[in-house]
């Protein structure tokens, strides 16, 4: 990834840190903050990307850097959701929107959980090849 700072346009490459391939993903994930409260709600995000280590996602909500979460992403239709914890390591403001840009880190999943996200990530790259 390149960035540009200053006017004199100088550029420094800054290396990728991620462990896990990105894949494009549209689906809704639902939320609930840990711990849960007597007020606690599930909570709406709208993914974008999604990997095994983690999902960058939007929402109406703020959740503060840190915050722990209890995700459930539907996979297909009719199968059971993917329950995961994660951690929300990056917040932005969406410019002109009240909405806000998250990036949730997975706190290790399961054996089990990982081999259906990557079933999943497996079945979204299928269909981007079929399109």
């Amino acid at each position: 990834m390149r960035e540009f700072y200053g006017v004199g346009g100088e550029s420094v490459v800054r290396q990728e840190r991620r462990r896990f391939r990105r894949a494009g993903f549209d689906g809704v994930v639902t939320v609930e903050p840990v711990p849960r409260a007597k007020t606690t709600r599930s909570v709406p995000l709208l993914a974008s990307d999604l990997s095994e280590g983690g999902l960058g996602a939007t929402t109406r909500d703020f959740f503060p850097r840190g915050s722990r979460l209890l995700l459930s992403l539907d996979p297909a239709e009719g199968a059971e959701p993917i329950r995961l914890m994660g951690e929300v390591v990056r917040v932005a403001h969406v410019a002109f929107q009240d909405r806000w840009l998250l990036g949730v880190k997975f706190d290790g999943p399961t054996p089990a959980v990982r081999q259906r996200l990557r079933a999943l990530l497996a079945r979204r790259a299928r269909a981007l090849d079929e399109a």
